[in-house]
């Protein structure tokens, strides 16, 4: 059995109500499809240091970003990517 691919924001909250979930940890697919980017542009961003903060759960693990870092990248009022 496989799992349904995610492939935009609307499919990503509508397993949470709609709302990005604070405790969760969301795929950088899901992570840029919440913040409208493509996948490869939070790749370059993350290693820039200009996207949300990243969670590595044990060395050399794929990156995760928790809801709740998700939420304060938006709430800062920086336009996502925006170099400063």
């Amino acid at each position: 059995m496989s799992a349904k691919v995610k492939s935009n924001a609307a499919d990503v909250l509508a397993e949470s109500n709609g709302e990005i979930m604070f405790d969760a940890l969301y795929t950088p697919r899901d992570a840029a499809s919440l913040l409208g980017v493509s996948g490869r542009t939070l790749e370059r961003r993350r290693r820039d240091g200009l996207g949300p903060r990243v969670t590595l759960l044990w060395e050399n693990a794929p990156p995760r970003y928790r809801g709740s870092d998700l939420l304060e990248f938006i709430e800062r009022g920086r336009r996502p990517f925006a170099k400063e």
